[in-house]
């Protein structure tokens, strides 16, 4: 059962080792410690180092999955977080769940995803999503599903968020909040460093790292001492990248002006940060850079390339210089920049009338607000079940409940009814019972098929919409529930029966190739009045139980599933149909696996009339609803029982033993649902087939008791 947390909150974050997104984290995290209880969830390696930072009132959670082989799909995945499922945090619902350097892990978009919140929040610090198109497919999953699963996403800076939508379409239309980076600047500066007063001094904060461009700062550093603009310029940071700089910097003859300092604690680099004359960052790519923030807090004149968030941090020319990330406008802007003192002073002068410090702490209270505004869980969206109907179905199960589970429709809930299975499928279905919205049911005794599915409608399901999928059947579109229900919301209406889409026939253990059974339509959607869809089903042969969604109380009440018969399932949503309207949708909801064992497969010859019948029967039902004579409907109804027919003729009789018999029994059934089939191809196809076996058989048979020896 789910709990609600009063005031707390969760974060997740995919590492939380040294580095700007960790920090992001932690000073988030410490902000809002006094009005929430918090949290953390991390899913990769942490550090000691940035977890002490961290107030002992948190408590951290970790995600150990190193020892796991790469997912082979995003139902891998999940079945790969489900044994952590009994942590805190996939228990708890949260007042919310704020991600923070998700992307592109699969196991922290996973998780970001499958814990219960009330509303969503992720943050956007870099350009990771840069490369979204390169993601292997379960990265990509599972990226989808966290930005489909987040509500408000809070980028670090305008700019990055605009980048960041021409790669990764799905973030189009989101809402977001622009968050900038928490800043904490020490300014109680006991340290002093030894920097000469002879010649101006430029700081960078920076990892020595490609992206940063430091390299290129020394090119440019060389070129212009070598135009006698002269300065020094100190490099605080590790990085890869270091020796190469050393090597360099010595071979240029610049040691004396370009100086790597390395790592400095905190309370020296803003010591550092206060005595330069300049402080400049010249990356390549940026979220929104805080050390220019926490310059800016200083009072430090700023030049910086325009990357991601510089242009909501410096007012150009007012505030600091923006230049574009080019090696001669960036030297031309430093020689302006170094030299002009006035420039630097007006900066210094601007920058003290409107401090940068109160700005950002307004933001920050501004966001806990947010969070602490009451929301109300799954507004307005019906509740929907997937009810899994399972009989001896240890080698299935599994995936059928991990395919439900990723779902990411916010008010689901997913009910196992195993029709008491001799084999391990309750012990497969209970490994899923860490999750909140998973409920198991064994029937004391078998029921058999049907009535299982009444049981699971009737006792079971107490949700407004049910899908029902087959326990050795899954779904393959995890945003299918949402898909439709929002389509539900935007096109139907309070006397829709059924949204319907289509599904895959996957054939296990063959060559063949999978079939999808989709709507004849080019459409993505369209209703159908309850007459007119079933026109559509008798004419284009389209139907799918796994992949729809219908209201339970309706379908209780006309007696869905009370048929004992194959063709149960579409007898009761036929029927439904009639009550109102039917949404189809031009997609596939998930695969129908044909594995031979199927209760389709196992049709009985003596079961085919009443599996057929059942059609006429519905079209006489409508034309008395509809105040029309069933003419309107013979076509479409004739062609349909001839193409059911013959391919149930051929289901049934294929693997049976032979008897010259069960041809006149094919006649008299087809003349019984309808004595115009006897004059339909398909059914003299079947006959003409039927016959040439038990022909071919007969004379075996006769040739055998002769003594005349056949070759085969």
């Amino acid at each position: 059962m789910q709990t609600l947390s009063s005031n707390k909150i969760l974060f997740i974050s995919r590492e939380l080792t040294l580095g700007g997104a960790a920090f992001l984290t932690v000073r988030y995290i410490n902000r809002m410690i006094p009005d929430f209880e918090i949290d953390l969830l991390v899913t990769g390696p942490t550090s000691d180092q940035v977890l002490s930072v961290l107030s002992s009132s948190v408590q951290v959670f970790q995600l150990e999955l190193t020892d796991q082989s790469f997912p082979l799909d995003s139902l891998d995945a999940f079945s790969q977080i489900n044994p952590y499922r009994n942590l805190p945090p996939f228990q708890k619902t949260y007042d919310a769940v704020i991600g923070s350097s998700l992307f592109p892990s699969w196991e922290a978009c996973l998780s970001f995803s499958l814990v219960r919140a009330l509303k969503k929040y992720t943050f956007l610090v870099d350009e990771s999503l840069i490369h979204y198109s390169g993601f292997n497919p379960v990265q990509r999953s599972c990226v989808d599903l966290c930005i489909r699963n987040t509500d408000v996403f809070l980028p670090v800076s305008t700019k990055l968020w605009l980048k960041m939508n021409r790669y990764a379409k799905g973030l189009a239309g989101k809402p977001i909040r622009v968050s900038q980076p928490i800043v904490e600047v020490d300014k109680d500066l006991e340290y002093e460093p030894d920097v000469p007063n002879d010649l101006p001094s430029v700081l960078t904060v920076a990892r020595i790292s490609p992206e940063k461009q430091i390299l290129e700062s020394l090119q440019i550093h060389h070129q212009l001492h070598a135009g006698r603009v002269f300065f020094r310029w100190y490099i605080i940071g590790t990085g890869p990248q270091e020796e190469l700089i050393k090597a360099e910097i010595k071979r240029l003859g610049m040691q004396d002006y370009f100086i790597l300092l390395g790592k400095l604690e905190n309370r020296r680099v803003f010591s550092w940060m206060n005595k330069c004359t300049v402080f400049t960052l010249l990356s390549a790519s940026e979220g929104c850079p805080t050390v220019v923030m926490e310059a800016l807090v200083m009072n430090r004149p700023v030049i910086a390339t325009d990357v991601n968030g510089v242009n909501e941090l410096i007012e150009n020319e007012k505030t600091g210089l923006i230049v574009p990330n080019q090696k001669e406008a960036i030297a031309e802007g430093l020689a302006r920049i170094v030299s002009d003192e006035n420039l630097r002073i007006k900066f210094t002068s601007n920058l003290k009338k409107n401090p940068r410090e109160s700005l950002y702490s307004k933001n920050v209270e501004e966001f806990k607000l947010e969070v602490k505004r009451p929301q109300k869980m799954n507004e307005s969206r019906p509740h929907v079940s997937i009810v899994i109907i399972t009989y001896n179905q240890e080698n299935y199960i599994a995936k059928a409940i991990s395919s439900a589970l990723m779902q990411d429709y916010p008010n689901l809930s997913v009910v196992v009814v195993d029709d008491a299975s001799s084999d391990q499928t309750e012990a497969h279905a209970l490994a899923w019972a860490k999750d909140p919205r998973f409920i198991y049911h064994r029937n004391e005794e078998n029921l058999g098929r049907v009535k299982n599915y009444r049981r699971a409608i009737t006792d079971y399901a107490q949700s407004e919409w049910v899908l029902m999928l087959d326990g050795d059947d899954y779904l393959t579109d995890s945003q299918f529930i949402s898909k439709a229900m929002d389509l539900h919301a935007k096109e139907g209406n309070e006397f829709t029966m059924m949204i319907q889409a289509g599904h895959q026939v996957v054939f296990e253990n063959t060559q063949q190739n999978p079939v999808d059974v989709l709507p004849d339509f080019k459409e993505q959607s369209r209703l159908f009045s309850g007459g007119d869809y079933l026109n559509f089903v008798y004419d284009s042969a389209f139907f799918s139980h796994l992949g729809t969604i219908f209201k339970r109380d309706e379908a209780v009440k006309i007696g869905c599933y009370t048929s004992d018969i194959s063709s149960s399932d579409m007898d009761g949503l036929l029927r439904l149909a009639l009550e109102g309207s039917v949404l189809v949708m031009n997609q596939i909801a998930g695969n129908w696996v044909q594995h031979g064992n199927n209760a389709s497969s196992k049709l009985d010859f003596s079961e085919v009339l009443a599996n057929v019948r059942l059609f006429r029967t519905i079209a006489l039902q409508a034309s008395l609803q509809y105040a029309t004579d069933i003419k309107t409907f013979e076509p479409a109804l004739t062609k349909y029982e001839a193409n059911t027919l013959a391919s149930l003729f051929f289901v049934t009789l294929s693997q049976k033993p032979i008897h010259p018999s069960a041809l006149v029994r094919m006649i008299q059934i087809a003349v019984q649902i309808n004595p115009k089939l006897i004059f339909r191809r398909k059914i003299l196809s079947s006959l003409a087939w039927y016959f040439k076996k038990s022909a071919k058989y007969s004379l075996e048979i006769g040739l055998k008791k002769a003594g005349i020896r056949v070759k085969k």
